[in-house]
């Protein structure tokens, strides 16, 4: 017998007062018919067929859930819904195992006896009527990534007499409401009446429509909701109103009055706008889980509502689509695009057997066009995404319309200040952004996430994008995108200033959440439709910027900007701002370029020194002075001279600490080893002072640096290793210092024989190194290991290879790399012969990076 094959054929069971018949999906509690949700009945059928075993969660779930994916969370909501009904110790769990029915069981001949009917029966009659009666749509989907959600609605139910469940058009709300109404059956005395008022255009209509669907008469000389207070004073029902949204004022009224005159009647509301009224419990309910991973396996992104649902819908559309690790990552990117809205996935899962899931995730930029998918039998509103759109919209005021509209321009949360600096105009002050904004809220258009200070509002991807749309109409694009702009220069003065104040993790959170934003902001300064300035604001938001997207390792996005922004300049540009932009464009060649530094860099100090600005001066010098140094130059030492007093007196650890390493490599090229040793001990306890992790850390690379110098490799290596795993752990260390790290590591690791290890590290860290377009800074240890592994000829090439390159840049080895190259060459002759060495060095030099890079792969 299969796991899923009944013990018993029986059509009927008895369990103490309970009578279960499936043939006629009846459950009777000492005769009298008690209805159960349509899961929870076929699970206690499931449970009742197989009584004399334990029966396996899994099979539960194939049995109850046949050909659907649903999360374990709606097994357990189940069980304790019949657990509530039948007794809490009527269904046992066996830990590891699954569940049992712990009744005795009696099984039960084939039965005749009718199903009763749904008809609800007059409210008046109520009092005499039987427990269970309602007028409940049946669900025939199963309620998937909700289970918690319905438990919590189900206590709050039972806390509160009027429950709302408010959120975004699309978000299952209905859905929602239904399954709790279900659930809810059999616990009022007069049943459970639903109302839905999607089609209920005028507001004097709904008490006549609720005295209907309770089958109340209303006498020629009583109004609707006279007849409803008087009828329902002494009953003990549950009503619930789906789709209020558009009556709210009328529903307000209706509530108000029935539950000061019922004291037992208890209502449950869906709507986009809250109801309003005294003792009203609000539920928001929330979008479904997306993986928060950005490349998911198929078991991490089905750990999600959103994945399971529009898994669940695109096999109903194609049955042969499965999920996997492959495609796994495209539907995740879905899921998130759509903000986990179920009404938004159903319509996109929909498009899979037409377009498959990678193309579907590539056009949803169109969502709007795309996502036309939806059900015959859906409210009209709820056919299309712009359909569910422009009905949420319907009922907005107009200010609430321009404040929405004019808000889509934010690309992150975002405070009430700067809404109101985006929103606000001529038109509408301060005061109405506000209160606009709080009519946005209370209509699940605009979320509001409190954190550890300011309110922090939010518009969902598919409502931000909707917006927009609605901004283009209205002819506001450039006015709001222009405000915008400015809200983020304001935002990012400082930026600069507090990258030299903050500790990283501060200045991460400081403004690390508005990138988005300042992306923006900045394509619309540098575009065609932009402010037309000279480019100050373009070049003002680029460059106050610079040291956030360096933080973030987003190296190659900010150089295009630096260079668009540079472009942009025109000749009423504040020199200020231009030397802004000079400092940050060589704060960013840095390490990579550093012949640009040097210009860039020069040319900021000069500026700077026009203008009086001793702080920036000072570190304009510095990062002048480093560059030299990096090359060896003669006159770093009297440039860092210079800007060491000056950024001394700027009292900022960060910026002292700058010029203690920046001479500290400045002695190490010159081999003044203990020199430099004691500038960077001096460097790396002002970075501590500061809170830059990140400089710490490679400042303990430095540190390692000269000890592999000094000959010390052992030590040179455990220091290195260690900083370089804390790199790799660190939310704050920037990718090309953890580049760096990894670097020296593999050619101490390769000095010291340990060429496993050194395998293993320098084979994925090469592309990373040649991304940075820095690879010759360590050809030198790569054809160390080449020649280490009988690979003498490769070894030389790759010598000639960064011998070539080094000359064009204007390079000169570092004393380590120096004494590789050294070793390597001497290894060569012994395995090649003398004879050998120059044409392979000749050979290398002609070699292209590309080349060079699969040359030198260990």
């Amino acid at each position: 017998m299969s796991a899923s094959t009944p013990s018993s054929p029986a059509a009927a069971w008895r369990f103490g007062r309970y009578e279960l018949r499936p043939g006629e999906r009846l459950l009777l509690a000492d005769g009298v018919p008690a209805r159960l949700g349509g899961r929870a009945f076929d699970m206690l059928v499931a449970l009742a067929e197989r009584h004399d075993r334990v029966v396996a969660k899994r099979e539960l779930m194939d049995l109850v859930w046949p050909r659907l994916v649903v999360e374990e969370n709606n097994l357990q909501a189940q069980i304790v819904a019949l657990r509530k009904l039948l007794g809490p110790a009527a269904i046992a769990t066996v830990p590891g195992r699954g569940y049992r029915l712990a009744l005795d069981v009696q099984t039960l001949g084939a039965t005749s006896v009718a199903a009763p009917s749904d008809t609800p029966q007059p409210a008046a009659q109520a009092a005499g009527a039987a427990p269970g009666r309602h007028n409940l749509p049946r669900s025939v989907e199963p309620l998937i990534g909700r289970a918690q959600d319905l438990a919590q609605l189900q206590a709050l139910l039972e806390a509160h007499r009027l429950v709302t469940v408010t959120g975004p058009g699309g978000v299952g709300k209905s859905r929602l409401v239904r399954e709790a109404a279900w659930a809810a059956v059999g616990r009022h005395a007069d049943g459970v009446w639903m109302l839905e008022l999607a089609a209920l255009a005028d507001p004097a209509l709904l008490a006549s429509a609720v005295t209907t669907a309770l089958g109340i008469e209303v006498a020629p000389a009583e109004t609707p909701l006279a007849a409803l207070t008087h009828r329902l004073g002494g009953a003990a029902l549950l009503l619930v109103l789906d789709n209020a949204e558009h009556l709210v004022d009328a529903v307000a009224a209706l509530l108000e009055a029935v539950l000061a005159a019922a004291p037992n009647v208890r209502a449950l509301v869906s709507s986009q706008e809250l109801i309003g009224i005294a003792g009203e419990q609000v539920f928001r309910l929330p979008s479904l889980g997306v993986p928060a991973q950005p490349d998911p396996t198929a078991q991490q992104a089905l750990a999600c509502g959103a994945v399971q649902l529009f898994v669940a819908r695109a096999q109903a559309a194609e049955p042969r689509f499965m999920l996997d690790d492959r495609n796994a990552p495209a539907v995740a990117a879905i899921c998130r695009r759509l903000d986990g809205i179920p009404l938004a996935l159903e319509m996109a899962a929909a498009r899979v057997p037409l377009l498959g899931v990678d193309a579907l995730a590539a056009r949803l930029d169109e969502r709007f066009r795309l996502l036309t998918a939806g059900r015959r039998t859906a409210l009209p509103r709820q056919r299309t995404l712009q359909a569910t759109l422009d009905w949420s919209h319907g009922l907005l005021s107009a200010p609430e319309q321009r404040v929405l509209r004019r808000l889509g321009v934010f690309a992150a949360p975002f405070e009430l200040g700067a809404a109101v600096a985006v929103a606000a105009d001529d038109h509408d002050d301060e005061f109405a952004v506000i209160e606009g904004l709080a009519g946005l809220c209370d209509k699940s258009l605009v979320a509001a996430d409190p954190g550890d200070g300011d309110i922090r509002y939010r518009l969902l991807e598919t409502t931000r994008a909707y917006a927009l749309e609605r901004l283009v109409a209205a002819g506001e694009t450039a006015a709001v995108m222009r405000r915008h702009a400015g809200c983020m220069r304001r935002r990012f003065e400082r930026c600069f200033d507090d990258w030299t104040l903050l500790p990283d993790a501060a200045f991460r959170a400081r403004y690390a959440p508005a990138i988005d934003d300042l992306r923006a902001a900045v394509r619309w300064a540098l575009g065609p439709g932009g402010p037309g300035d000279d480019g100050e604001t373009a070049v003002a938001l680029v460059a106050s910027s610079a040291s956030l997207w360096l933080s973030l390792s987003l190296y190659a996005e900010v150089d295009a900007l630096l260079q668009q922004a540079a472009e942009s300049i025109g000749p009423g540009c504040p020199a200020a701002l231009q030397a802004d932009l000079a400092l940050a464009t060589a704060l960013a060649n840095g390490r990579r370029k550093e012949q640009a530094t040097i210009r860039h860099a020069r040319a900021a100090a000069a500026r700077y020194r026009e203008l009086g600005d001793r702080l920036r001066l000072g570190f304009a010098l510095c990062v002048l002075g480093r560059a030299h140094a990096s090359l060896r130059d003669a006159e770093a030492e009297a440039i860092l001279r210079e800007a060491g007093p000056l950024l001394e007196a700027s009292g900022r650890p960060r910026l002292r600490a700058t010029a203690h390493g920046a001479m500290a490599l400045r002695f190490g090229t010159l081999r003044r080893v203990d020199e430099a040793m004691r500038e960077t001990q001096s460097a790396l306890a002002l970075y501590r002072e500061a809170g830059a992790d990140s400089a710490v850390l490679h400042s303990l690379v430095s540190l390692a640096d000269l000890h592999w110098m000094k000959g010390e490799l052992e030590r040179a290596i455990a220091l290195t290793r260690d900083a370089h795993e804390r790199q790799r752990q660190s939310p704050f260390a920037d990718r090309l210092s953890c580049a760096y790290s990894g670097a020296n590591l593999f050619g101490m690791l390769v000095e010291h024989g340990e060429l496993a290890d050194a395998r293993a590290l320098g084979r994925p860290l090469l592309g990373e190194l040649a991304q940075f377009g820095i690879a010759h800074g360590w050809s030198d240890h790569y054809a160390s290991y080449l020649a280490r592994t009988d690979r003498a000829a490769d070894a030389v090439r790759l010598v000639g290879w960064g011998d070539a390159l080094r000359a064009a840049k204007g390079l000169r080895r570092q004393p380590n790399e120096q004494r590789a190259r050294d070793t390597v060459l001497a290894m060569a002759r012994e395995a090649l012969g003398a004879d050998a060495i120059e044409p392979a060095l000749a050979e290398g030099a002609g070699l292209g990076s590309e080349e060079a890079c699969r040359l030198a792969m260990p």
